[in-house]
């Protein structure tokens, strides 16, 4: 897959589904030629590499040729101060001196394969074929590896970048991407996942325009409000057509992704650590490598693109255990109780997590110290014996006993001043003790960049994992980090506390995975602040949003599903009126909304009529038959909650055997024809497919290029034959291929 032309310094990644195509330039340094549609293999490149530059205003590298300035190249990774006045990939210090390296060439490496490493987030898999090129600085002894991996099957290619240090120096990394893409074109559409607390990853699409363009973080965390994923669209780009750039990042903390247009109109995007209170000090002898990065490209439109993402993280980020595995239905405690629980009613809402026909029952917030509200007891993991008398051990006895999984909350990064653990250890949090703090939900945040805090962390679990045999661990962050100063640290190494910090939270994710394998971890950050590639590789499931309402969940799902697999996000039914905003939708739309995730429950189930317990029950029974379907079958959004009253999407397994569809009206609108159709993708054209809703069968190309056809609407003029009305309908759908092909 990686073609090395030697002759004309030219590498080519190809793939079934792409080429990458980039060059060695005359001094040394990589310019990059081209990402998109697979190109053969013996394509001449040099109408591409032997433009002469004759651009006003360029600097010239060398003296005496006027036709050569990095400032009108195309490159692989940017270096500022040698007329390239574009924001660069790397800056390098020390003290307040700035450095302008030259990296040239010095040698490549092919090797195969791309392993899992416990503690560092990654892609992986055997399918991996890796260029590794080696480039240096002979003036400052600094090594520049720069890492591409690719797959057969996929448009997708893996960056990564590092820097070995071999003088006697000690440099400051100021700022080091992860990897850099050079688009030939500004004619394009940013777009973004951005939004808050509540309305996570909402899709955002603006025009590029000259200058820059980025979504980012510098909370410690990804966020609630931006997201590590980026597209970059022709203007008439859909679901379904078009060229799309799609960048992503596989990392949990501060992060950066920008895109920057030139004057002649050359995207560059960059995407890796927020460069914002970021310094590293590389010492003789070390190596800093940047988190992984994927790039993905194809003409296909938003669809494809997120096919790529899906695939790579269901098969070569997520943990392969979980690729089969039959994720549980949970109850959680949380909306159902609050605070206000103990073991007896604990007990009860088990025997209705049983009734119901779902399989573990999650105690969330208030289970330990003294914990009665936010204020109080974080860090202080060992059971509230208030609310536990007989110990959490008999309580983890009675709910294994009735068939029941276990799974408790936890927020292992968070410390309240009114604990056990902060009157002992006040150095063990972030921020100067000594001095004015900010404060976060009445909370502090633990330094999880000082192995003390690490190791406390892994006793107080691992004691708690064992006592109650646990099952599943849900995993809260609900702070973001502000006065960032360890007091760990020593003054100089204060720039790497929050790169440390994540490091940490992976390091006592890492360990919780290796020890106990057969626990789950679902991540949850205050519900969607950290829904990312780097949580992934340890959580295979994310709480989505603390906003459980259906209507709104249809445009968090629909966002969030642009880079993310349905099997990544977690779901809830919840109660009505919802609890965050107030609004009352029917159970079966709030079902069929959460179908297409992780199902769970999250509402007090004795407050719920036997018709409603029913409902659920029967619910979660037709869950579980689609639950295969939906976690490993190719997802497509048909209609977006962004562009109007109606959203659809939908599942195909990967035989093109069974499709499940999900159609969603939030307000009913009057004398509306009561007769609408909704065209389906992706399905065998020349085969027949039986519809479950009204016992018809009709062709692939039938139901792609005329439509599945969805239930009467009430229009007012039709009571005795109309299926649906009002505000909130939906419908789920179920197709079977039949063995009858079309003549």
């Amino acid at each position: 897959m990686i073609i090395i032309d030697k002759d004309k310094k030219i590498f080519h990644l190809r793939t079934k589904k792409m080429s990458y195509v980039f060059r060695i330039l005359k001094n040394g340094s990589l310019g990059h030629l081209y990402y998109g549609d697979t190109l053969s293999e013996d394509e001449n490149f040099d109408y591409l590499a032997n433009v002469e530059n004759k651009a006003a205003g360029t600097i010239k590298y060398y003296e005496n040729d006027s036709k050569f300035s990095l400032g009108a190249e195309t490159s692989e990774f940017n270096i500022y101060g040698t007329g390239d006045f574009r924001q660069p990939a790397i800056e390098l210090r020390i003290s307040n001196r700035l450095f302008y390296p030259e990296f040239a060439y010095v040698d490549h490496e092919i090797t195969y394969r791309k392993e899992r490493i416990p503690e560092v987030p990654r892609v992986y898999g055997d399918e991996y074929e890796n260029l590794t090129i080696t480039l240096k600085d002979k003036n400052l002894n600094l090594y520049l590896k720069l890492n591409y991996s690719i797959t057969d099957e996929s448009s997708a290619i893996v960056r990564s970048s590092s820097l070995i240090n071999t003088s006697q120096h000690t440099y400051t990394i100021s700022r080091f991407m992860s990897g850099t893409l050079d688009i030939p074109s500004a004619d394009l559409d940013f777009i973004s996942l951005s939004g808050a607390w509540l309305r996570e990853r909402h899709l955002v699409r603006q025009p590029l325009r000259m200058g820059i363009q980025s979504v980012g973080s510098v909370r410690g965390a990804s966020s609630h409000q931006q997201n590590p994923f980026i597209m970059l669209a022709e203007k008439n780009a859909n679901e379904f057509s078009g060229t799309v750039y799609a960048a992503s990042l596989v990392y949990s903390g501060n992060f950066l992704a920008q895109t920057e247009v030139d004057e002649w109109n050359v995207s560059r995007i960059l995407i890796g650590i927020n460069p914002m209170n970021f310094a590293w000090q590389l010492k003789p002898g070390d190596e800093f490598k940047t988190p992984e990065c994927i790039f993905a490209v194809t003409q296909k439109g938003f669809n494809e693109i997120s096919h790529t993402f899906h695939n790579i993280i269901n098969d070569n980020i997520v943990e392969q255990r979980y690729k089969n595995f039959q994720r549980p239905i949970v109850v959680n405690s949380w909306e159902a109780n609050y605070f206000n629980f103990d073991e007896n009613s604990l007990l009860k809402l088990a025997d209705l997590t049983t009734k119901i026909g779902a399989d573990t029952l999650i105690v969330d917030d208030g289970w330990f110290g003294e914990r009665d509200s936010t204020k109080k007891s974080l860090g202080d993991w060992f059971e509230d014996k208030r609310k536990f008398p007989h110990g959490i051990g008999k309580f983890a006895e009675h709910i294994h006993e009735k068939g029941l999984k276990l799974g408790l909350w936890f927020e292992p990064e968070m410390v309240d001043p009114d604990s056990d653990l902060y009157r002992a250890h006040p150095e063990w949090s972030i921020g100067k003790i000594d001095q004015r703090r900010s404060f976060g939900r009445g909370q502090l945040v633990l330094d999880m960049a000082n192995p003390e805090v690490i190791d406390y962390l892994i006793a107080s679990i691992d004691s708690m994992i064992e006592r109650t045999k646990l099952d599943y661990i849900k995993w809260d962050m609900n702070r973001n980090i502000t006065e960032a100063f360890s007091n760990y640290l020593d003054n100089e190494h204060q720039g790497e506390l929050l790169h440390r910090y994540i490091m940490g939270v992976y390091k006592l994710m890492s360990h919780i995975c290796e020890k106990y394998p057969d626990i789950i971890i679902e991540n949850c950050a205050g519900g969607g602040g950290r829904f990312d590639l780097g949580m992934l590789y340890y959580s295979p499931q994310i709480w989505t949003s603390d906003d459980s309402d259906g209507v709104e969940r249809l445009m968090i799902q629909y966002g969030t599903s642009m880079c993310y697999p349905l099997s990544s996000l977690s779901n809830h039914v919840t109660a009505v009126p919802n609890h965050q905003i107030d609004r009352v939708v029917p159970l079966n739309f709030r079902n069929n909304v959460s179908t297409f995730g992780v199902l769970g429950y999250e509402l007090d189930l004795s407050e719920l009529s036997e018709d409603e317990l029913n409902e659920i029950k029967d619910q979660v029974s037709e869950y579980r038959k689609r639950q295969k379907l939906i976690f490993s079958g190719t997802f497509s959004r048909l209609k977006s909650p962004f562009c109007g009253n109606e959203t659809a999407w939908q599942v195909v397994s990967k035989n093109k055997e069974e499709v499940l569809v999900g159609w969603y009206k939030v307000l009913a609108k009057p004398n509306q024809r009561n007769q609408s159709y909704l065209k389906l993708v992706g399905l065998e054209k020349d085969y027949y497919y039986s519809v479950s809703n009204d016992d018809t069968i009709h062709s692939g190309a039938a139901l792609m290029n005329m439509g599945i056809r969805l239930p009467y609407d009430f229009n007012g003029a039709n009571q005795e034959t109309a299926q649906i009305s009002g505000d909130f309908q939906s419908e789920l759908f179920t197709l079977r291929k039949v063995n009858k092909k079309v003549i």
